[in-house]
């Protein structure tokens, strides 16, 4: 179904509510039978998105293990393998293919062929293939869900539901704090030795358990293809000095700030070149971060937003409007990894949901300005956040930093009773 059609809902309820019962008696819980909403109002007109497997690591997990959120569709597989080469925490990822008339769609992107349709049968296979792989060869803990949805015809299943695969992703994460990353991108390794030191990790979950968002400034290469992936990698690998290095001679720019500069100019990538400790930033319209986060506080992702426009804007927006305070970490970073560009952008433009996205967005701000906004998704229910369902609310002691802590400890994992405390710019 295209989105923006209309949903019989309570038609659609009795289905999910009878898949979920059936689920729950066979010992099989999907992330739909776990938190889809029981009342018919809070099903609105969004993509209608069905789990057609899901699939979880066998590795033993850490209780410092953080979380990489990401979503993608299922001809970049290849982009999670490289995520999975390099994170040691657990990655909850979900991953989508669209159906016609019950095939899949198959998209060669490296090809200048059109989407054919395959068996889903086929798909569901390679999807299970693929897994078996990373638990073989990757380094990360890979929990996996495969997610269909029908559309009317080929050129429409460009329109990507973008939101609706995060929260379903998002919904799967089971750790206290959750990496908030697309699927193009990879972690610089100083990150994954936060959850190599068991002190540094407590550090760290103090802070986002205190309302901070982490961010991680964005690269990218600026070569494109090969040489721009192995560049990607060389910083990725090197860390930081690597990075600046790479900064400095033209190899690695930030992201995406020759194209839409609110999207990271509140980093201040040039303090970050420099810094040694955290540093607080002010949140601007349009900052789009990719940001640590305590799981309990995320709110749900808008599902109304498909296809190619503003989805990660207004989830950025909705936090810092519920007090998320954002800081920079002075070492961890992340690097965008090159690849062909999805027809998303395309189909978004020629269906002219381009501009019915903006509306939505003028909607949603003046909703935050009243203190009405709702995030219109299937798991919603009423509530502002992923964490009522998934775990209850936060205690006030738990949601406060140590004595004396700063968010510069938290970050850096330092001794919590060295330092003073730092107020927000």
């Amino acid at each position: 179904m295209a989105p923006g059609r209309s949903i019989p809902g309570l038609q659609l309820l009795r289905t999910l509510i009878i898949a979920g019962l059936l689920a729950a008696a066979h010992g099989d819980l999907t992330t739909d039978d776990q938190f889809l909403c029981p009342t018919p109002h809070a099903i609105p007109n969004l993509p209608i998105l069905k789990t057609e497997a899901s699939i979880s690591s066998g590795k033993e997990r850490a209780p410092t293990d953080v979380t990489l959120v990401t979503q993608l569709s299922f001809e970049r597989l290849y982009m999670l393998e490289g995520q999975c080469d390099v994170w040691s925490g657990t990655i909850s990822a979900a991953v989508y293919i669209a159906l016609v008339g019950g095939k899949a769609v198959s998209v060669e992107l490296n090809s200048n062929q059109d989407p054919h349709l395959i068996a889903l049968s086929r798909v569901v296979a390679a999807f299970r293939q693929f897994h078996e792989l990373a638990e073989q060869k990757g380094i990360c803990k890979l929990d996996l869900q495969l997610v269909s949805q029908e559309v009317e015809n080929v050129w429409l299943s460009g329109l990507y539901p973008v939101n609706s695969m995060r929260n379903r992703a998002l919904a799967n994460a089971k750790t206290d704090v959750v990496l908030l990353l697309d699927v193009d991108f990879w972690p610089s390794a100083e990150l994954v030795e936060v959850m190599a030191q068991p002190r540094k990790y407590e550090s760290l979950r103090g802070a986002v358990l205190a309302r901070r968002a982490i961010v991680l400034p964005a690269f990218e290469p600026g070569d494109a293809g090969d040489v721009g992936v192995e560049v990607a990698r060389g910083a990725e690998l090197g860390g930081k000095a690597a990075a600046a290095a790479m900064s400095r001679d033209g190899r690695l720019k930030p992201f995406h700030t020759d194209r839409y500069r609110a999207g990271h100019r509140a980093t201040d990538y040039a303090r970050w070149l420099t810094a040694r400790t955290p540093y607080h930033i002010r949140y601007e319209e349009g900052y789009e971060p990719y940001v640590l986060v305590a799981r309990r506080f995320v709110p749900w992702y808008d599902e109304r937003f498909v296809g190619y426009r503003k989805n990660k804007v207004v989830h950025l927006l909705h936090l810092a409007q519920q007090g998320t305070l954002f800081v920079v970490h002075p070492n961890a970073f992340t690097v965008h990894s090159p690849h062909p560009r999805a027809r998303t952008w395309k189909v978004t433009r020629k269906t002219g949901l381009w501009d019915q996205l903006a509306t939505i967005y003028r909607e949603v701000k003046e909703q935050l300005a009243a203190q009405t906004y709702v995030p219109a998704a299937m798991y919603s229910c009423g509530e502002h956040g992923a964490a009522a369902a998934a775990s209850g609310a936060v205690t006030t002691a738990e949601a406060q930093p140590s004595a004396g802590a700063t968010a510069g400890d938290a970050v850096l994992g330092e001794d919590p009773g060295a330092a003073t405390a730092v107020t927000a710019a």
